[in-house]
């Protein structure tokens, strides 16, 4: 979510299940130009659509007063959620990247060489995929 709290509209509150209700809110709209299928320039804006958890309420208005008193920590709420995901991510991606660069720790140690000598700045690079690891859990 690279949006500020003003930024964010809400479009609309659905029925999840009786008295369970999720509202739906856009951010960070963006004007498109492109070519059409036909050639002509097409124009569309794209915006970034957020689903929050279930608010646990009777009815839709009463859902809907909810979003309204509470919207800055809902927003809040999606910040940080979308903040765990993109670590979680980020812990992913380092993951395979040390998993891909094992071999090159196993070939060293077989072979009597020194990791920093054959591969320069492997070690500070796992090192930090290691952090990036570690801070997705």
């Amino acid at each position: 979510m690279k949006a500020t709290v003003q930024e964010y509209q809400a479009i609309g509150i659905t029925k999840v299940a009786d008295g369970e209700y999720r509202a739906i809110l856009q951010a960070n709209p963006v004007v498109v130009t492109r070519e059409g299928m036909d050639g002509k320039t097409v124009t569309e804006h794209e915006v970034d659509i957020y689903k929050t958890g279930i608010i646990y309420v009777a009815s839709e208005a009463k859902a809907q007063a909810y979003l309204e008193a509470n919207f800055d920590a809902v927003v809040a709420e999606l910040a940080s959620e979308e903040t765990k995901q993109e670590a979680a991510t980020a812990g992913e991606r380092a993951q395979e990247n040390l998993d891909a660069t094992d071999y090159k720790i196993v070939k060293c140690a077989e072979l009597g060489l020194d990791v920093e000598t054959t591969y320069p700045g492997l070690k500070a690079q796992r090192a930090a995929w290691r952090e990036l690891v570690n801070a997705a859990r």
